[in-house]
């Protein structure tokens, strides 16, 4: 895996980032004596008491904002790395990017005052980490809230057709976002933007996701929009079904299933996106056939098929000829366990004519491949692109 930085943005006044790198290992000179293995990644990352909100609340409470630098207008980022020891103690703190004007040594004061944290956790034991944190010193902060409804689709609609509802709060510039199911209210998603809008969303830091009924589905890192480092999914008891490890968006080195009794299901090996080995197993522990995880649904004969059979049976709306109307139709539906198509909807159109024709071909396809997972038929949703265009 490639060393890389990897952002974990906190809601602060104070801008602040914990960037995180891949797994690998130094040795550097620390408070215990002789050469300690620092890791750059553990499998458990280190954690301040009570976890990230309570982090921010901690700086936000002791940063103080230097005079000299204050009465001269003075902002600026500072970097320090610092070692969350085998015992929670912060140590070997150092400045790797000095801004000066006392706004350095306020950093320090608060990183070398910080309680002890829950250490890193490799193998079941506890490990020395490395943490760099970006502390930006910024004279005025303006936070504002924005709410987003959005319908089943998740297209943005009112509140009176609502399914979610997205709460926005600007952290310098940052976005801190909480998905809800409305109108329950209860949390569907919580994560870090650097960048939110219709156009381009672009997740920066921890994500979790979470059922309808409140358990905890998913948790993982997002560096520059694309998954890195390892990512959970877990049963409805919490316990971990699904380990992934990421390499900027690609899977890469072991993916790990289990039973809900905790023994292995399946592992899998990956390079750069690529499965290299595939190893499954029986509840009781002992190696079976391998099988692939998941077989996505499929129309019959494949996309090739599916393209023959819109062109042979899409009719151009007379009136949408006329005008001259072209544009692509995003249409969304399920497949049954059995292969049938259930709950065909339109999510976005150019014209509610290409709307209508594209659901009148839908009702006409014929039962599909129904996707396969762990060996299981399972429902599955998809969308379909179908574009209209004018010779």
């Amino acid at each position: 895996m490639k060393t890389r930085f990897r952002t974990l943005p906190l809601l602060v006044s104070l801008m602040f980032f914990l960037h995180q790198v891949s797994a690998q290992e130094i040795n550097i000179k620390n408070e215990k004596k002789g050469d300690t293995t620092i890791l750059l990644f553990a499998e458990q990352m280190p954690e301040f008491p009570g976890g990230n909100e309570e982090l921010s609340k901690y700086l936000v409470n002791n940063i103080k904002y230097p005079k000299i630098a204050k009465e001269n207008g003075i902002e600026g980022r500072c970097i320090l790395t610092f070692v969350v020891c085998d015992n929670g103690k912060i140590c070997n703190i150092e400045s790797v990017h000095k801004v000066g004007w006392g706004l350095d040594d306020e950093a320090i004061r608060v990183i070398k005052a910080m309680p002890a944290w829950t250490p890193g956790m490799q193998n079941g034991k506890p490990v020395f980490v490395t943490y760099t944190l970006p502390i930006r010193f910024e004279m005025e902060v303006h936070v504002n809230t924005d709410t987003i409804f959005y319908n089943k689709a998740w297209q943005v609609c009112s509140k009176d057709n609502a399914s979610y509802i997205r709460i926005i709060k600007p952290i310098m510039n940052q976005f801190a976002v909480n998905d809800y199911y409305y109108p329950s209210m209860k949390i569907q998603m919580k994560g870090i933007y650097s960048d939110i809008n219709h156009d381009k969303e672009l997740e920066n830091g921890t994500f979790q996701y979470f059922s309808d009924s409140g358990y905890k589905t998913s948790e993982g890192d997002f560096y520059e929009g694309k998954k890195e480092g390892k990512w959970n999914y877990f049963f409805e008891n919490g316990s971990v079904w699904y380990t992934k490890t990421f390499n900027y968006d690609k899977q890469d080195g072991e993916c790990i299933t289990f039973y809900p009794n905790g023994s292995k299901r399946r592992m899998e090996i990956f390079n750069n996106g690529i499965l290299k080995k595939g190893i499954c197993y029986t509840p009781e522990g002992k190696d079976t056939s391998y099988f692939p995880m998941e077989e996505r649904p499929e129309f019959p004969g494949g996309d090739e098929a599916l393209s023959k059979f819109l062109s042979q049976n899409i009719q151009y709306p007379p009136e949408a000829r006329e005008n001259e109307i072209e544009g692509k139709v995003m249409v969304q539906f399920s497949i049954d366990k059995n292969g049938n198509l259930q709950d065909i909807m339109i999510i976005s159109s150019p014209d509610a004519s290409l709307s209508t024709e594209t659901l009148r071909v839908m009702h006409l396809m014929p039962q599909w491949k129904p996707n396969r997972f762990e060996g299981m038929y399972v429902e599955e949703k998809n969308t379909l692109p179908v574009r209209f265009q004018l010779k």
